[in-house]
């Protein structure tokens, strides 16, 4: 009886040392590595923020952030901080422009109305690769101006001025 039971354990030790072999090969396997590096190729880099009068309403000026971005980058979101000429932030989310991609608001921002005078626009794009995974934000304030802008409609002609 001692010897079937010595003869078991002794079975049962070398196939247990044989298992756990098998899975710390896993751990140990040099094809396998748990150091991530910080991907920066998703970045959007962003070249401008342009201005453009919308024919559509009065006194309405769209925002263009013009970006930059990888070939397997969506820029899936973006929030414009605009700073008025009375000391009001204001974020607003902004939407993707269909025919540029790029993050574009809309202000109506009347000449006759002091406050309505933009002083600074800080943009913040949020972006991610192919598979969906969020990658890093990228924050810029790209326009400012010292008197302020706004959209003037002085003889029926929409004009973005300058207010210097």
């Amino acid at each position: 009886m001692k010897k079937i039971s010595l003869i078991m354990v002794t079975f049962l030790m070398a196939f247990s040392l044989q298992a756990f072999n098998m899975v710390n090969e896993g751990c140990n396997d040099n094809n396998t590595s748990t150091n991530f590096e910080e991907d920066n190729s998703c970045t959007a880099t962003i070249l401008d923020i342009t201005k453009q009068n919308s024919l559509e309403e009065m006194n309405n000026v769209k925002f263009y952030a013009q970006t930059e971005v990888n070939e397997n980058i969506d820029i899936t979101s973006s929030t414009f901080e605009v700073v008025y000429n009375n000391g009001y932030k204001v974020n607003y989310f902004g939407h993707i422009d269909p025919t540029s991609g790029d993050p574009v608001i809309n202000l109506n921002i009347d000449c006759d109305t002091n406050s309505h005078l933009v002083q600074q626009i800080k943009v913040t794009i949020y972006t991610s690769d192919n598979n969906g995974n969020n990658c890093s934000s990228t924050q810029i304030r790209d326009w400012s101006s010292i008197g302020g802008i706004c959209a003037s409609t002085a003889n029926n002609i929409i004009d973005i001025a300058q207010q210097d």
